[in-house]
C-alpha cells in the first residue's frame, strides 16, 4: 500500500468537502471530489487487475507472458530483496530467482512478487496480503 497516495487523496477529499460549503467555491469542490472518486477506482481496478492476473500465471511462463498480463512492474529486484525492502532471510530466498518483478497495490496492503530465472522463466510467485 502507497500510504502517500491514500494520504493524498484523503486529503483532497477533505479540502473538497470543505469546499463545498462555500457557494463559490463549490465546482472547484465538486471536482476535486470527482478527481478522488476517480483515482480510488483507478487504483481499486488496478489492484483487481493484478489479483486476476497473478492468479493466471504458472511456473513455466517466460517474462513476457508475465508482463503481457500484468503490465510492467512496479519496481525490480534481484530475488534478494525482502516484501519489506531489506534483504530477505536464508529461509526465504527461492532456489534459481536472480530477478523478481513487483506489483505494488496503491490502495490495498498488498503485493505481488513473480520470480524469474537467468532464461526469464517463472520459478515462482508470491502474494503478499497484510505485510
Amino acid at each position: 500500500m502507497n500510504i502517500l497516495v491514500v494520504v493524498a487523496i484523503l486529503v483532497a477529499a477533505l479540502i473538497g468537502t470543505g469546499l463545498l460549503a462555500r457557494s463559490q467555491s463549490r465546482p472547484v469542490g465538486l471536482a476535486l471530489l470527482a478527481i478522488c472518486v476517480l483515482a480510488v477506482g483507478y487504483f481499486w481496478r488496478q489492484a483487481d487487475q493484478y489479483r486476476e492476473a497473478f492468479s493466471s500465471i504458472a511456473v513455466g511462463a517466460s517474462q513476457q507472458a508475465v508482463m503481457t498480463k500484468m503490465g510492467p512492474p512496479s519496481r525490480v529486484t534481484d530475488g534478494g530483496v525482502s516484501v519489506y525492502g531489506g534483504s530477505k532471510s536464508a529461509d526465504e530466498l527461492t532456489p534459481e530467482c536472480t530477478r523478481e518483478l513487483w506489483y505494488e497495490s496503491a490502495l490495498t496492503p498488498e503485493q505481488w512478487a513473480v520470480c524469474l530465472n537467468d532464461s526469464s522463466i517463472v520459478v515462482d510467485k508470491f502474494h503478499y496480503a497484510s505485510y
